[in-house]
């Protein structure tokens, strides 16, 4: 930098607008040693053309992002659907399966052959034996359905109380 002469402040407007004109060709040089204008503004242009792009795809990827987070939220739901229901099974499955609803099926089972077969045999001695709709046979049969039944079945609980309880 080209230091300013130490008087410089004395010299009037006009003398200083004079020295100006008439040195004007030292003053651009001085002048052209600093960076050019045109330079810094192609720079600055540049950068804002720079600017403009980054916030274009940061405008996309706000974007990118709502669009995301809607799906999310939307994958959220469908989870919390889904455990929902996989609750709900798993508790109709243990309520239906659990071994205290097996054993009592199984009870109310033995209970219903044993009834019915009791039934036939009251029936099979409350008959009249000569009446024409009296089959031996088919009530025989029944009977012997009943009491295959009950025994099944009253075996299969007496197995299972043996046993204490169902291996998990």
């Amino acid at each position: 930098m080209i230091p300013l002469p130490e008087s410089v402040n004395l010299l009037s407007n006009s003398e200083l607008l004079n020295l100006i004109k008439e040195h004007s060709d030292k003053l651009q040089l001085y002048i052209s040693k600093f960076q050019s204008v045109g330079k810094l503004q192609n720079e600055l242009n540049n950068d804002k053309d720079a600017l403009l792009e980054l916030r274009e795809k940061f405008r996309e990827l706000q974007k990118n992002i709502d669009s995301t987070n809607a799906e999310l939220d939307s994958l959220r739901v469908l989870n919390s659907q889904y455990t929902k229901l996989w609750q709900d099974l798993n508790q109709i499955v243990n309520k239906q399966y659990s071994e205290d609803t097996l054993k009592s099926k199984l009870e109310t089972k033995t209970s219903y052959f044993e009834i019915e077969s009791n039934k036939i045999e009251n029936d099979i001695r409350s008959k009249d034996t000569t009446s024409a709709k009296f089959n031996l046979d088919d009530l025989m049969n029944n009977y012997i359905d009943a009491r295959t039944n009950y025994h099944l079945n009253k075996e299969i609980m007496l197995t299972w109380n043996s046993q204490h309880s169902l291996k998990k």
